[in-house]
């Protein structure tokens, strides 16, 4: 992202938006993309794991012309996971591959990053629940610094907001920035209040990762690492081979030799992650491990709800501030010029941030 557009979002601090928001001419979620599934697939070609997977749950699935165009044709993917979502696993292969997935038609759409970029779609969010006192220019052109697209308001190509009026603003973008728009459309509407199972997945797998653990005992390996203190508490990981060798890392000869203290298996994690340069995250129902590099390339955007941590004398842009000055959270775009991105709206703060960054945070806005 182009780093001029961050003083702009910068002196919104103090203009804290209204919560209830509200979007229209929206998909309403699949319910097939709910279901819970078993998955384990060992350099299985991406497309017959999609199609073999979807199908069993009545979901077909077509794919893009720049599927095979782009060489994605016969390319592997390796995943072992039990009862997670089928939209995690979609969503996982498609974000692993610069992959785009859409429900179109009754049908699974899969197409290249490359592709939903040069088919820009236009759709209208209404803004009309924020109220009299909302600037809707400043709120556009703040919500776009959130996102992961390119504006042509800023970067001369890509999206737009093509019209804006007190009551909703068209936007012509791709189905991504779209997906990230309306996810905090829904979380600030109050529509996700009610926790998704992706999110009680969440919860729980969190749980687990916090509780303070013994090392697994006489194995040295990170794949027997992994498998005695990720796995066998049913905690599914995957870990994007291709990533770690464009890095030059070899993950399945990599080793380590862990401390005999019980501490949180975060904790074990992030000093493995930290031994050899790579990163990991839980996302997608998973925890994903990949290069330092790679990490930095993907970013999600979250809403917090902080009301319990402001008050009178500590306002959410006091909070904000703290977060941005807070160096094992940086780099931010507003203070650094690249990285994550944060907003204030109301008692909540939208933030962008890879997996490690969200884990963090979350951690101290509890």
């Amino acid at each position: 992202m182009n780093p001029l557009k961050w003083p702009l979002i910068l002196s919104c601090c103090g203009f804290i938006l209204c919560t209830s928001l509200i979007a229209d001419a929206q998909q309403k979620p699949d319910k097939r993309l709910l279901q819970k599934v078993s998955v384990e697939w060992d350099a299985k070609p991406i497309e017959d794991a999609l199609k073999d997977l979807c199908e069993k749950h009545k979901l077909p699935v077509e794919f893009d012309a720049s599927f095979k165009d782009d060489g994605h044709e016969g390319a592997p993917i390796s995943l072992t996971a039990d009862g997670i979502t089928l939209g995690s696993v979609i969503h996982l292969v498609c974000t692993s591959n610069h992959l785009v997935s859409t429900i179109e038609k009754g049908k699974l759409l899969i197409l290249t990053e490359a592709a939903d970029e040069k088919n820009l779609i236009l759709r209208e969010y209404s803004l009309a629940a924020l109220g009299g006192n909302i600037n809707p220019q400043l709120f556009a052109f703040n919500l776009i610094g959130l996102t992961s697209g390119h504006w042509m308001v800023i970067d001369q190509e890509g999206g737009e907001v093509v019209e804006i009026t007190p009551q909703s603003m068209s936007v012509r973008q791709t189905r991504t920035v779209h997906e990230e728009i309306q996810t905090v459309f829904d979380q600030l509407a109050g529509k996700a209040k009610a926790a998704t199972p992706q999110e009680r997945a969440e919860q729980l797998v969190l749980r687990k990762l916090q509780t303070p653990a013994l090392p697994p005992a006489d194995v040295t390996t990170l794949p027997e690492i992994f498998d005695q203190l990720i796995k066998k508490n049913g905690v599914p990981y995957w870990v994007d081979v291709a990533s770690l060798k464009e890095a030059n890392i070899d993950w399945k000869n990599l080793t380590s030799t862990l401390d005999t203290k019980k501490v949180a298996t975060t904790k074990r994690l992030d000093a493995i992650a930290a031994e050899h340069k790579l990163s990991w995250r839980y996302d997608d129902e998973v925890i994903q491990v990949t290069s330092a590099e790679k990490a930095d390339e993907r970013m999600s955007i979250r809403v917090y709800d902080v009301r319990k941590k402001v008050g009178p004398e500590f306002t959410v842009t006091v909070l904000m501030l703290n977060l941005i000055s807070d160096k094992d959270l940086g780099p931010w775009q507003a203070k650094d010029g690249s990285g994550a991105g944060i907003m204030p709206f109301g008692n909540n703060l939208v933030i962008r941030h890879d997996g490690e960054g969200h884990a963090k945070i979350a951690k101290l806005l509890k």
